[in-house]
């Protein structure tokens, strides 16, 4: 089964060195909030500028929350390990 991971990198470009993996839920669940949060900046700040890019905007963040949404669910919404 495949699995999500967070790499800590440092270098310069796309170029770098792995630092470490985390697997952390708790990370994870973090991170997923910031991703979303910074989403939902981009599309509040381009429906102030353009409404075409405003709709790439909301489709990119409903695309973005529906597949970290299936990666990395909410505390209270995770699956059993039954």
């Amino acid at each position: 089964m495949s699995k999500i991971w967070l790499e800590l990198k440092y270098g310069q470009g796309r170029a770098g060195l792995t630092l470490c993996r985390l697997d952390n839920e708790r990370l994870l669940r973090i991170v997923k909030r910031t991703a979303l949060d910074e989403a939902q900046g981009r599309l509040h700040d381009s429906e102030l500028i353009d409404p075409v890019i405003a709709t790439m905007d909301r489709f990119d963040l409903q695309k973005l929350r529906t597949v970290l949404d299936a990666l990395i669910p909410d505390a209270t919404n995770r699956p059993s390990s039954n």
